[in-house]
């Protein structure tokens, strides 16, 4: 996806490389949150644009946390509430880097503003109900990887069944869509 169809738009990799000096674990983790999104991609038969859109969009999803200070980003605890109020700005952060610098199109810009959203509402950074496919899909796979393979001062990286466990509760909630959540799971097996 990137070396094929972005080699002409390195803005797209400096702006991922910008984030990859302040927080390695962030690059690592969207990177994660890329393959995993690929893999709904292929499991659900999308064409190859709309998997290689949706896969970039994953990629740069945390490309906003690129301006949140690294004393926050790294900080070795839960954050307080005026940190994670700071915290919460990267998705709105992201959308600006991704349309008005690079231009790399709604689509993309989508996944990055809207995948801590809520179909209830319950969300950030705007609290919104209605909420695109690509950020339904990335708030999915990134609360998925982030519960499985972030290991936190303050949390042990959980175990994938029991991840999946509790993000059905939330779909039960209201939170994320069924379907999307029920192809997820199958794209895993």
């Amino acid at each position: 996806i990137l070396v094929t169809g972005y080699s002409k738009q390195p803005g797209i990799l400096r702006t991922f490389a910008t984030i990859s000096n302040k927080d390695y674990t962030t690059v690592i983790h969207s990177i994660n949150v890329m393959a995993l999104s690929l893999s709904f991609c292929f499991y659900s038969g999308l064409t190859l644009r709309e998997t290689k859109r949706l896969g970039l969009a994953a990629l740069l999803h945390d490309v906003g946390k690129a301006e949140i200070p690294s004393e926050i980003l790294k900080a070795p605890r839960k954050l307080s509430v005026e940190e994670f109020e700071i915290m919460k700005s990267h998705p709105a952060i992201g959308d600006r880097l991704i349309r008005d610098i690079n231009r790399l199109g709604e689509d993309v810009a989508q996944g990055a503003r809207e995948h801590h959203e809520k179909l209830d509402g319950s969300g950030y950074p705007k609290g919104l109900r209605k909420i695109s496919f690509n950020g339904q899909l990335i708030g999915i796979v990134d609360c998925y990887e982030a519960l499985t393979n972030e290991e936190r001062p303050y949390r042990r990286a959980r175990d994938p069944m029991d991840t999946l466990k509790l993000i059905k509760d939330d779909v039960e909630l209201g939170k994320f869509n069924r379907r999307l959540f029920e192809n997820f799971c199958y794209c895993l097996i």
